[in-house]
C-alpha cells in the first residue's frame, strides 16, 4: 500500500462518523402508522438493497478558493484505478462530497 494513500485514508477516515450521520438521515424514513402499529416498524430504509457509497472529503479552504469546483481524480501517481475509472465502470451508487471545517472535526459544506 503506498504511503500517500495511507496518509490520505487516515485523514479522511476521521470524518466517517459524521458522514454516516448525514447520509443516514437521507436513507431512513419514518414508517407509516400501519407498519408501526402492526409490524413493529418505526423506520424504513429508502432502498433495502446493498448500496455502495463513496465518500470524498476536501481539505479546509478548498471551497473558498474554488467555490464551483467538483473534483474526481482521473489518474494517480501510483497507477491504481481512480474513483473516476471505478464510476465509469459502474461501481458505486452514491457519492458523498464534503469540505472539512477548519478544526477537521466536521464539514463546512457537503
Amino acid at each position: 500500500m503506498d504511503t500517500a494513500y495511507s496518509i490520505n485514508r487516515h485523514w479522511s477516515d476521521r470524518f466517517i462518523p459524521e458522514i454516516r450521520r448525514i447520509v443516514g438521515a437521507h436513507l431512513l424514513q419514518v414508517a407509516p402508522d400501519y407498519l408501526d402499529t402492526r409490524h413493529a416498524t418505526d423506520l424504513l430504509m429508502l432502498d433495502g438493497r446493498d448500496m455502495r457509497i463513496a465518500a470524498r472529503v476536501r481539505r479546509h479552504g478548498y471551497a473558498g478558493r474554488y467555490p464551483y469546483d467538483f473534483t474526481i481524480r482521473s489518474r494517480l501517481p501510483s497507477g491504481n484505478p481512480t474513483d473516476l475509472a471505478k464510476i465509469v465502470n459502474g461501481e458505486g451508487d452514491w457519492l458523498f462530497y464534503g469540505h472539512a471545517n477548519a478544526a477537521g472535526t466536521g464539514f463546512d459544506l457537503w
